[in-house]
């Protein structure tokens, strides 16, 4: 082992999440924080609970569970379709199935089919010679064409095509160029199959080949109250298994419920730093507003204004030119003389 790849796997330990290092490349895959609950319609949880019933052959016990799969895991239809699939070839249970799919293998579906040795042309249905797949399943077709899928990786969506169509063909007996275009339609191969719900069991066929030997009640044919009564039915079934299935997973229930408290104060602390909505017609505010006079004479200023800039005085202006009165003449007395005159009579005398 090189001195990079000690360093990235020593770095890798230090890090948050869970990692995996395949073909020398470490790859991460997040692990559920705080309590994950994925909602499930109820069109889309009827038709699977048909498909959990008579295709993959589980009990009423076993798909109780799923809720808490779903809550303490993460997972989703798609993934247990996925291992109940695989699990049902190799033979082994759906609890160590997928053991081995969230610890051992990372989550990876390729790496899952690989640990259990289970062959990849199991995943797939025969299809003539001139129907064209769709984009999605353009690659692992062509690897099962011409004869290399056991030596090509596949990806977690194709996997879940491939079983998607097994239930669309094998169980519910949709010709493969029919769903093809259902799929090209949609472009969802869960969509397919829950809209050729009323098809169910028509193929006859179930996950290992075997023939459907019993059929359940269709909820999407009941009556409203029916059907409704059938739901809380579900839900109370869910309830009782919620004990014993945190006593098997007790580490993941600990780890999932200790995380809780800090997400939801977290959501809490940012739903508190969201300012409260304006009402409608309401604009900004002024930065000095005017209060109202109590006495209804219209706004006044509010207490201690702010000091007025200092203004240069002005002179007052100048009376205009006529207002003017003339300047006096100077006045002299009678009896004093100028200083010329006594000059002068002093010259006539001489």
């Amino acid at each position: 082992m090189t001195i990079l790849k000690r360093a990235t796997k020593l770095v890798l330990m230090l890090l948050p999440g869970c990692y995996v290092v395949r073909d020398g490349q470490p790859q991460e895959y997040a692990a559920p924080q705080g309590e994950t609950i994925l909602e499930v319609s109820p069109e889309v949880d009827e038709v699977n609970y048909v498909v959990y019933r008579e295709y993959f052959g589980c009990t009423e016990a076993e798909i109780a569970y799923f809720p808490h799969y779903r809550r303490y895991y993460g997972l989703t239809d798609d993934d247990i379709y996925f291992i109940y699939f695989t699990s049902r070839q190799c033979g082994v249970s759906f609890d160590v199935c997928f053991h081995s799919y969230y610890f051992d293998c990372g989550r990876d579906y390729d790496r899952l089919v690989t640990y259990y040795r289970v062959p990849r042309e199991r995943y797939f249905v025969a299809i003539e010679a001139g129907v064209s797949p769709p984009p999605m399943y353009a690659r692992t077709y062509a690897s099962y064409r011409n004869g290399s899928a056991a030596s090509v990786t596949f990806t977690n969506q194709e996997y879940v095509a491939l079983v998607h169509m097994k239930v669309g063909v094998e169980y519910q007996g949709q010709p493969p160029a029919t769903y093809f275009s259902r799929v090209q339609a949609t472009g969802s191969t869960s969509r397919v199959i829950v809209e050729n719900r009323d098809q169910s069991g028509r193929g006859g066929r179930t996950s290992t080949g075997a023939k459907v030997a019993a059929t359940v009640p269709r909820p999407w044919t009941m009556p409203p109250q029916q059907k409704q009564q059938w739901h809380q039915e579900r839900q109370v079934s869910a309830a009782k298994s919620e004990v014993t299935f945190k006593e098997v997973h007790q580490e993941q229930v600990k780890k999932v419920e200790k995380a809780q408290p800090a997400q939801r104060s977290v959501e809490q602390k940012s739903t508190r730093d969201i300012p409260p909505p304006k009402a409608e017609g309401q604009g900004a505010r002024e930065p000095n507003p005017k209060h109202q006079d109590p006495e209804g004479r219209g706004p006044r200023q509010t207490e201690n204004p702010p000091p007025k800039p200092p203004q240069h005085e002005i002179p007052p202006p100048k009376p205009p030119p006529h207002e003017i009165p003339p300047p006096k003449p100077p006045q002299h007395d009678p009896q004093e003389k100028s200083k010329g005159e006594e000059k002068g009579e002093k010259k006539d005398k001489n």
